[in-house]
C-alpha cells in the first residue's frame, strides 16, 4: 500500500500535499497506517459524519464519469505503465495502432500519457488501440 501511495503518478500534487498535511512525517509503517486510516475518514467519511465524500466535493467533479443506461463495468489497466509494451508495439511487432508512439522513457508517465491522450481524443484511433492492448500484452509476454 504505501509504493502504490508514493508512486501514484494519478494524484495530483495538491492531493498528495494535502495527505501528507494529514501524515505528517512517515517515519515508521505505523506513521503510515494512521495516516491513511485518517485520510480515508475523509475521503470516505460515514454517514454519521454528515459529510460528503471526496468523489463529491466540487474540486473532484472534473473525475466524474458518465455512463450510458446499461453498460457494464470491468476492470481497468493502468495503460501508463505499459511504455515498454508499446515500444515493442511500435519497433518490433510494427502495429500500426502504435506508430506514432514516440515516448524515449517507458517510465516516464508524462509522454506515454500524451500518447494515450492523442490517441483517446480520437474514436478513429482509440477504437483499434484498445482491444489491441490485450493480444500485444500477451505477445510481449511471449516474447
Amino acid at each position: 500500500m504505501s509504493r502504490n501511495l508514493l508512486a501514484e503518478h494519478r494524484v495530483s500534487q495538491d492531493r498528495f500535499n494535502s495527505f501528507l498535511g494529514i501524515a505528517g512525517e512517515l517515519k515508521s509503517i505505523d506513521n503510515v497506517r494512521a495516516a491513511l486510516d485518517e485520510y480515508q475518514k475523509r475521503v470516505r467519511p460515514s454517514k454519521s459524519a454528515k459529510t460528503a465524500p471526496a468523489y463529491e466535493l466540487p474540486e473532484n467533479e472534473g473525475n466524474a464519469i458518465n455512463l450510458p443506461k446499461h453498460t457494464e463495468v470491468a476492470t481497468f489497466l493502468d495503460l501508463t505503465r505499459l511504455g515498454r509494451i508499446f515500444a515493442e508495439a511500435k519497433f518490433a511487432f510494427r502495429y500500426p495502432e502504435f506508430a506514432d508512439y514516440t515516448s524515449t522513457d517507458p517510465r516516464d508517465y508524462a509522454q506515454i500519457n500524451e500518447f494515450l491522450g492523442r490517441s483517446f481524443r480520437d474514436t478513429s484511433r482509440r477504437l483499434p488501440l484498445l482491444p489491441s492492448v490485450p493480444t500485444l500484452m500477451r505477445q510481449f509476454s511471449r516474447s
